[in-house]
């Protein structure tokens, strides 16, 4: 947003302080108006790392042109006095136009995990093994305008670490798949841009912003 004063702006500026006027900014000529979304996410804690996909996914939607995204908190728009939350949507419309934004996004049971899976195999020869970190949950986007749910979907977006073929044994415990603890912290941050590219674009294309 950009507010321009003439020369005297200085003297302006002191006018309307003493006067106790509040200047009002217009974009200016050119200047697309912001469509505003309000971002609610709630994660599980792990042992391996610091889940922070929120602020991935916040990064990832802030740099698209006339989108502008603001996190809000478990106890802004979670719960109010009549027991209403993120999943009654008619709640979640009235408090997004109250607080003047037309998309309400909201990311919950979201969990990351690793884990051992068994990939290709051919039989009485080889298996193979890897180590899969996934991120999984459920994504709502409400649009306050039209005053209803618009997406509603569970998502889950896995990454690959070490892979290790094996000969008959077919052990998923081997020592071979171990994964480093000094390399985790490294894989989640992968695995959290690679979750908000894609829900991203999931999101873009769900909303409008024009």
């Amino acid at each position: 947003m950009i507010c321009e004063l003439d020369r005297g702006g200085a003297i302006l500026r002191a006018t309307i302080a003493l006067a106790g006027i509040v200047l009002i900014c217009l974009p200016a000529a050119g200047q697309a108006a912001q469509v505003r979304m309000a971002l609610h996410l709630t994660e599980s804690q792990i042992s391996w790392g610091e889940p922070d996909l929120k602020h991935k996914l916040l990064d990832r939607l802030s740099a698209r042109d006339g989108l502008e995204v603001t996190l809000i908190n478990d106890s802004a728009w979670a719960t109010s006095a009549s027991g209403n939350s993120f999943f009654d949507a008619e709640f979640v419309a009235r408090s997004g136009s109250e607080a003047d934004v037309r998309y309400v996004l909201s990311l919950t049971d979201v969990r990351t995990d690793l884990a051992v899976r068994k990939g290709l195999s051919i039989p009485l020869l080889l298996s193979r093994y890897s180590v899969v970190g996934t991120v999984s949950g459920v994504m709502r986007i409400v649009d306050t305008h039209k005053g209803r749910v618009i997406y509603d979907e569970t998502f889950e977006i896995d990454k690959r670490g070490p892979s290790h073929w094996q000969p008959l044994d077919d052990d998923r415990n081997s020592s071979k798949l171990h994964f480093p603890a000094a390399e985790k912290p490294r894989f989640l941050e992968s695995l959290e841009w690679r979750t908000a590219d894609r829900l991203a674009k999931i999101i873009l294309r769900k909303i409008k912003l024009r």
